[in-house]
């Protein structure tokens, strides 16, 4: 059931994807959200410290500092993103054209 499944999408989706991933565009906006992956899960794993379930009724004054202090990591990060994905979607997207790197951040 499974492998007529994986066939059906291989067989419809896969001309569809092989079209989409030789497109110089799509393929800089793909390279750039990749390259976020990173910042996004630091930002990630700082919240979760930040906000760990229950540390508030174990440890108040801990989950209060870890709050103000931790959080502004993930807020960084958050700020980070948009930053990370012009610069690389720029970068990906002039390497795809053979420019110099640097040409993609220049206005």
């Amino acid at each position: 059931m499974f492998d007529k499944l994986v066939e059906l999408v291989q067989k419809y989706a896969g001309p569809v994807a092989a079209k989409l991933n030789s497109n110089k565009e799509v393929s800089a906006i793909r390279d750039g959200m990749i390259a976020t992956t990173p910042i996004s899960i630091i930002g990630a794993i700082a919240l979760i410290i930040a906000y760990f379930p229950y540390l508030d009724q174990f440890a108040p004054d801990l989950a209060a500092w870890l709050a103000n202090s931790i959080s502004q990591v993930s807020s960084v990060t958050i700020g980070l993103l948009t930053l990370v994905i012009i610069v690389s979607c720029a970068a990906s997207y002039c390497e795809q054209l053979k420019l110099e790197k640097v040409y993609g951040l220049l206005p």
